[in-house]
């Protein structure tokens, strides 16, 4: 008897609204969570809510976490904590921003103070889709709608 992988379909979805120039202020809205959104301080903004490049840090930090927990899990490894850092570095030139680079810092704590092998960290960061997507770059569309 062979056993297929199914194919599981979904989407995610946000909504973000932004009134003003570079000291103006938004919302970003995603599940049952509406946060204040802004310009980092270094860009010109007011810095007083989150930026895009915290929400992407957000993003990789969180779906890597999840990952190597479920990567540790399924080498039978007992987690006793897992935090996630991550960096995102930004660059600007003239008025041209970019992100550079991610960086991520996962602090584990097993049972027994065991040790995790390096490889499990490499292979939740290539397993977790987040990461996934921003190393593909994958294809981004806009579809412009009423207003």
């Amino acid at each position: 008897m062979t056993v297929e992988a199914s194919t599981i379909t979904f989407g995610v979805s946000a909504t973000a609204g932004w009134t003003g120039d570079l000291t103006g202020e938004g919302t970003v809205r995603a599940a049952d969570a509406t946060l204040p959104l802004s310009i980092p301080v270094e860009l010109g903004g007011l810095g007083a809510g989150q930026t895009p490049e915290s929400l992407l840090a957000s993003a990789v930090a969180s779906c890597y976490a999840v990952t190597l927990g479920l990567v540790l899990e399924a080498r039978g490894l007992a987690v006793l904590s897992l935090a996630v850092d991550a960096d995102v570095q930004v660059a600007r030139t003239g008025r041209r921003v970019a992100i550079t680079g991610i960086m991520l810092r996962p602090r584990v704590v097993l049972a027994n103070g065991a040790e995790v092998p390096s490889e499990l960290f490499e292979r939740a960061e290539r397993a977790c889709p987040v990461s996934q997507a921003v190393r593909a770059g994958i294809p981004l569309t806009v579809v412009p709608g009423p207003a």
